[in-house]
């Protein structure tokens, strides 16, 4: 798998070696184990939080359990960078056959929820003060993104999101 991982962004890092690959690679470690998405994935998102002006703000919809979402703060720079993620965090789902992968999902782990799983993979990696989760659905959390941004704060669009995100 390491060799995967490193011949997968070996490209990457010749086009572009400013970026903080170690800190890719860092959060890479952590996910190792994790099939919810790939390392040209990773990296893309990665590369494209690691493009964004410092001190960007972030919002990602559709986080389940962190690991994008982690890819993408780990990229971002500046102390007062943060990435919003929003999500139910319980697979919640209209379709049918999805909704069937979540419950077995949860048996597996044992919850109902992903929002303490997310919260352990920032924490574990030093990102916790990046990340704002949002436990909501996608319009409700635009409102009250709306309303944070109305009262002040600033909100950059980015739409950096390749893994299904809405």
């Amino acid at each position: 798998r390491r060799v995967l991982f490193r011949s997968s962004i070996r490209g990457a890092r010749r086009r572009r070696p400013d970026l903080r690959w170690d800190e890719f690679h860092r959060v890479a470690q952590h996910f190792k184990q994790d099939d919810m998405g790939s390392f040209p994935e990773r990296g893309y998102l990665f590369q494209l939080a690691s493009d964004l002006p410092v001190n960007a703000q972030v919002i990602e919809v559709g986080s389940w359990m962190g690991a994008s979402t982690c890819f993408i703060a780990g990229g971002l720079k500046g102390d007062g960078a943060r990435i919003y993620a929003v999500d139910n965090f319980q697979g919640l789902s209209t379709c049918g056959e999805d909704a069937a992968w979540y419950n077995r999902h949860f048996r597996r782990l044992g919850a109902t929820s992903t929002l303490e799983i997310f919260r352990r993979n920032f924490s574990e990696l030093g990102l916790a003060g990046r990340s704002e989760p949002v436990v909501s659905d996608s319009l409700a959390a635009a409102r009250t993104l709306a309303v944070k941004t109305l009262a002040g704060e600033r909100l950059e669009r980015a739409e950096i999101t390749a893994d299904g995100g809405t």
